[in-house]
């Protein structure tokens, strides 16, 4: 969160046709930055962006409507968790041990557990350790891209219709 508004700044303003989307974590809260709702953060991240705009003597006016901040209210372990049928299949599961809850929509998963935890959770469960850069792009690889937008709709569904639009017709209104 420190080093996106600079290097947004520097994308934008040498690459006329470029969009920087940037993605941050609510979770945890009010790390780096003061924030507790996805609004907060989001606001914070275009301040720090127009403040390096003004440090650096470049408008911000035309790089603005090119600078794109959703916020994801967890790590992206959230979306594993909204990839059941995948997230079972991985682990080897028939169905998820009852002892591992979690609440859904999985974007309303409580702060002292995020979603990371309980993914780990379930790894220990089947007797296996979560590796992030290995897990993860396995078991989304395997997920309906048009299902995600639906069990995530607070935060990825907004990010990923408008990633969708801009990949079909160009630039963002």
């Amino acid at each position: 969160m420190t080093k996106v508004p600079l290097r947004a700044v520097n994308i934008l303003r040498n690459d006329p046709d470029a969009h920087v989307c940037a993605l941050p974590d609510l979770y945890p809260p009010n790390v780096v930055h003061p924030h507790a709702s996805c609004d907060e953060l989001k606001k914070t991240l275009v301040g720090a962006f127009k403040d390096e705009c003004r440090r650096l003597k470049v408008d911000a006016t035309p790089l603005l409507p090119r600078f794109h901040v959703y916020c994801l209210k967890h790590d992206l372990e959230a979306l594993l968790l909204a990839s059941e049928t995948q997230l079972k299949r991985h682990l080897g599961f028939e169905r998820f041990p009852r002892s591992i809850k979690w609440v859904k929509p999985v974007e309303d998963q409580d702060h002292h557990r995020p979603p990371k935890r309980v993914v780990e959770d379930l790894f220990a469960h089947a007797k296996r350790r979560y590796v992030d850069t290995v897990d993860a792009p396995l078991i989304l690889g395997g997920a309906d891209p048009s299902d995600l937008p639906q069990r995530c709709p607070q935060c990825f569904r907004p990010f990923l219709g408008d990633l969708s639009a801009l990949a079909r017709v160009g630039p963002l209104q």
